[in-house]
């Protein structure tokens, strides 16, 4: 009797009867895996399920266990007790095989523990192998703008640079005590401690040498990076020798590149790190020359040592050296490429230098403004033409430097109501410039209202112009297009005797112009109501017409921005173009604005405001008052959008007596006193 027989009975006798595996578990209260090992002979029922078994399977319990053949008087009693002595020695052979598992895995266990006891002691060994044949070595960096102080870093040996970032910007190398520059890019620390002179980041000012003529030939030119970084590109002509230069000399400015550092402040000891880009097939080697007052006692006259460019690659060469001159700032230095190699075609190398100011920078000052500042709502934010210098501190020398390479935080944003302040920032130095205020840089004018056709064409008849309030309840002029105009249709309105005494009410006619110097100017224009509407709107003063396109549709206002380059005439007139038919009278509300910051140099009261005294609850008015520009050939200028300290303001009874009112434009202030009673 086995347990695969009994199993095969139960099989055999649940399909004669019908039974699935499921229904006769239910019957037995086991479950239909147990039923299923059964009949596969991998257990045993308990002898209690056997009468209950052989009941459903409709068989005796002989037939189930196969013990036909050994009935006594008890019927059963036979096959029970060779059951029992089946199960068991199916017990005993299952107890022995769990003593021979039991000892298996103790055996196991303990290779285990013993090959876990070799690896820590390989591990440990390799580490001190490692710590006595390649000790960690200490990097201090110096004069790193972060807080505390010097940072110290340990590598061990022939690890790469970690991601240093200092000022928010990458580490590129550094230079150490003896001036060896090491790249971060394939960075291994040599056998001994480094102490780092200088720290070179891609925040650090930028400069670019000159493209000044050497011997009546242009040598040098300036040009930009992919990145918009200005370089100096120098170009050496096929079968150029060992010992040719190329020499970049400083001038006021760059030339076509105003603004570019064409020198580096040498306030004391400096660094320079020169980016050479060798856009040829052919490797070349070269020296790169700093001299500076070789004629005068301390002047400085600094080589490189020979280094190879990689051809279709760029390399950084290190630059060192100190001002001992007595000159102090240096007013410039000339930069020269050596070639130390003959060569066979000709090269290109594209040169930058990024100046080491990490102990000297002081601040940071926004001092020209974008060019546009002025933006509708959806309006892409355009930053082109703002200059932001470094102030730089050495002792008791200071200097500066334009910074090429800052960071705003409205770069490649849209505009939308209340982004109206830009955060520059450069290292750890933060400045703020004011993006979006009609009021601010700007003079507003109002163009003129007395129309006649220009050349003989038609169109004072369909086209009137006259006086109306502006954006901040400022002057403008409204055209209005009568029905039936068509295109070509030209007007001009004169700036002549159009209104008496135009500056005491506090607006331009014209704007102040300078013979041949280009004048910028911005126009507001709404359209009104009716149709689209396309015009050409220009400066007419016998000098450059200069002017602007201009497409709008109902209700939608735009901004746009022209320049002129005045003539002769002291003022201008103003043309008005049709460019498409109009159908529909159609109503046109145009402001002007002409930029002037670089040229103002100061502000005055020309006339007071029409109240000096006020009640307490009254609320401020500066009707009447006329601010004036100052400034060479600024002496007509009226100044209409300036803003005061009490706009909107109500007095109170803590304002009773004098107080003073604050006029300001741009960055310029004149006050004047009102007096405030119960």
């Amino acid at each position: 009797m086995n347990a695969k027989v009994i199993g095969e009975h139960i099989k055999e006798y649940r399909k004669r009867n019908n039974i699935s595996q499921r229904e006769m578990a239910e019957m037995l209260f086991v479950s239909d895996k147990t039923v299923s090992r059964w009949e596969l002979g991998n257990g045993l029922p308990d002898i209690e399920l056997l009468p209950k078994i052989a009941e459903i399977l409709g068989i005796s319990i002989d037939k189930l266990v196969g013990s036909e053949d050994m009935v006594d008087v008890e019927g059963n009693d036979s096959a029970i007790e060779l059951y029992k002595e089946e199960m068991e020695r199916l017990e005993a052979q299952l107890q022995e095989k769990e003593r021979e598992i039991e000892i298996r895995q103790k055996r196991i266990k303990k290779i285990a523990v013993i090959v876990a006891i070799a690896v820590f002691l390989i591990s440990l060994i390799a580490i001190l192998i490692a710590t006595l044949v390649k000790p960690r070595y200490t990097l201090t960096f110096v004069g790193v703008t972060t807080e505390g102080g010097a940072v110290v870093v340990e590598l061990k040996s022939g690890e790469g640079l970690p991601g240093v970032i200092a000022g928010g910007k990458t580490v590129l190398g550094f230079i150490d005590e003896d001036y060896n520059f090491y790249s971060a890019d394939d960075f291994s620390m040599p056998d001994r401690d480094l102490t780092l002179r200088a720290l070179i980041k891609e925040d650090m000012p930028l400069f670019a040498g000159s493209d000044s003529d050497m011997n009546g030939n242009r040598v040098s030119e300036h040009v930009l990076t992919e990145n918009g970084i200005p370089a100096t590109k120098y170009t050496f002509a096929s079968g150029s020798e060992s010992g040719s230069f190329i020499q970049s000399r400083p001038v006021s400015d760059s030339g076509e590149m105003p603004n570019v550092n064409v020198y580096a402040p040498s306030l004391g000891e400096r660094f320079f790190l020169i980016s050479v880009q060798n856009t040829s097939d052919i490797d070349v080697r070269i020296r790169y020359r700093i001299e500076n007052f070789g004629d005068h006692p301390g002047g400085l006259d600094y080589y490189t040592p020979s280094v190879v460019i990689k051809a279709n690659s760029v390399t950084y060469v290190p630059v060192y050296f100190k001002n001992s001159s007595s000159y102090g700032v240096f007013e410039g230095c000339d930069h020269f490429v050596i070639l130390d190699q003959d060569i066979d075609e000709q090269v290109e190398l594209v040169v930058f230098g990024y100046i080491y100011t990490a102990e000297e920078l002081e601040s940071i000052n926004v001092v020209k403004a974008p060019d546009k500042f002025t933006y509708l709502e959806g309006e892409p934010i355009d930053l082109s033409g703002m200059v932001v210098k470094a102030e730089l501190v050495n002792g008791s020398t200071t200097g500066s430097v334009q910074i090429f390479n800052y960071s705003c935080d409205l770069t490649g944003k849209t505009w939308t109501e209340g982004m109206n302040i830009a955060t520059v920032s450069f290292a750890d130095k933060i400045t703020e410039v004011v993006i979006n205020d009609p009021l601010l840089y700007k003079i507003a004018f109002t163009p003129a209202k007395n129309l006649e056709s220009i050349n003989g064409t038609v169109g004072a008849e369909y086209i009137f112009a006259d006086y109306t309030e502006g954006l901040h309840g400022m002057a403008a002029t409204r055209f209005t297009v009568s029905a039936g105009a068509t295109a070509g249709m030209e007007v001009e309105a004169w700036i002549n005797q159009e209104i008496d005494n135009a500056n005491n009410l506090g607006f331009n006619l014209r704007i102040p112009t300078f013979t041949g110097v280009e004048r910028y100017l911005e126009l507001i224009v709404t359209n009104n109501g009716g149709e689209e509407i396309s015009f050409y709107y220009y400066a007419e003063n016998y000098g450059d017409k200069g002017g602007v396109s201009i497409t709008v549709a109902p209700g939608e206002t735009k901004i746009v921005n022209f320049s002129v380059k005045p003539g002769s005439s002291l003022g201008c007139n103003y043309a008005f173009k049709l460019l498409s038919d109009v159908s529909v009278e159609t109503s046109l509300t145009i402001q002007g604005y002409f930029y002037c910051r670089d040229e103002l140099e100061g502000i005055e009261i020309s006339r007071e405001a029409e109240r000096k005294s006020f009640v307490v609850g009254e609320t401020f008015d500066a009707d009447g008052l006329v601010v004036k520009a100052l400034g060479e050939n600024y002496d007509d200028v009226v100044i209409p959008n300036y803003t005061t300290s009490l706009d909107g303001y109500v007095f109170t009874e803590s304002d009773v007596g004098t107080k003073t009112v604050t006029v300001q434009f741009d960055s310029f202030t004149v006050t004047y006193d009102i007096e405030v009673v119960r």
